[in-house]
């Protein structure tokens, strides 16, 4: 019968792993069962993975580690997981693959990276600049 956490979010999730991710005017974050912010609500949506959380800010993309501490700033246009610790990311146009704790493992030089899970192996494209023959 006591209230526990204030009902003063406008759109909770369910609890997983003692957090839930919760937002108010507009701005997400993760809370624990106690109502304690874990991830402060200042991203513009916050979406629960399998073992992380995929950040958005300023329509820039990052990562929280599934304790919900930030791992990989906001800072790309595009990331994804292609493997266990292993994302493929896209910025200003280039893109390239990084681990969960920044190390980048293909330089952000591509123009496209295509990731072949079957075999495990990625496939790049580059494409060169044009030129003028005479």
């Amino acid at each position: 019968d006591q209230i526990i956490i204030n009902p003063n979010y406008d759109e909770p999730t369910y609890f997983q792993n003692g957090m839930a991710v919760v937002s108010r005017n507009k701005k997400c974050g993760v809370i624990d069962k106690n109502g304690n912010a874990i991830l402060p609500l200042r991203y513009d949506n916050v979406v629960r993975l399998t073992n992380s959380f995929l950040l958005t800010k300023n329509n820039l993309k990052g990562m929280a580690d599934a304790k919900a501490q930030v791992i990989i700033e906001t800072r790309y246009d595009f990331l994804e997981e292609v493997k266990s610790n292993l994302l493929l990311v896209y910025k200003d146009g280039k893109c390239g693959t990084i681990t969960t704790h920044g190390v980048n493992i293909i330089p952000m030089m591509y123009d496209e990276l295509i990731f072949d899970s079957a075999k495990a192996i990625f496939f790049a494209e580059k494409k060169s600049a044009w030129k003028e023959i005479n």
